[in-house]
């Protein structure tokens, strides 16, 4: 997976939303989770995120992704490599942990409950997390509705009918999974 990110990280500045959060997802990470006077761990390098919080530690495997498009540590925050399943925090000691899409880039039903389980042993006993993911319609949409709306202009970016048509791919897979290779 490491090596998908670090492709995307070559074209971090020519993706636009979804794949990237536009400024009223962010303003909504601030106010949901009262994040201003808050420790935030993020998974992720995220840069849109990286001035929430009163202070920050940005989570990563990949090295190269912290130096591609993470905008620098500064005395609020940092990006520090690590494994999203076992956080480089002590237990029940971070106020609150955001993710942007990071669901999307882990698997299956079981390895998102062990990265819940990660999640829930470093957060306070009142901490709070916020995760944004790409989550398919209830009724899956026919491929031809899908074709129609993009021929007539109801998809606003590339990025946006690339996961309309994932998510119209997959709809009968198990657990909803879309290979990302």
């Amino acid at each position: 997976m490491t090596e998908h990110w670090n492709a995307i990280r070559k074209h971090w500045q020519l993706l636009g939303s979804p794949l990237r959060p536009p400024a009223q997802v962010v303003e909504a990470y601030e106010r949901e989770l009262e994040l201003a006077q808050s420790h935030v761990v993020m998974l992720g390098v995220t840069p849109e995120l990286a001035g929430l919080g009163a202070t920050m530690i940005a989570v990563d495997e990949s090295a190269d992704m912290i130096a591609g498009i993470w905008p620098g540590d500064t005395d609020m925050r940092k990006a520090v490599r690590g494994d999203w399943f076992d956080l480089p925090f002590p237990g029940a000691s971070i106020d609150a942990l955001i993710g942007d899409g990071c669901l999307s880039a882990i698997g299956d039903a079981e390895a998102r409950r062990a990265l819940f389980l990660a999640i829930a042993s470093v957060l306070k006993a009142d901490g709070r997390a916020g995760i944004r993911l790409y989550a398919s319609p209830e009724t899956p949409d026919d491929p031809k509705d899908v074709r129609a709306l993009a021929l007539g202009g109801g998809v606003s970016t590339f990025h946006e009918l690339k996961w309309r048509v994932a998510m119209t791919a997959i709809s009968g897979m198990p657990d909803h999974i879309i290979p990302v290779t």
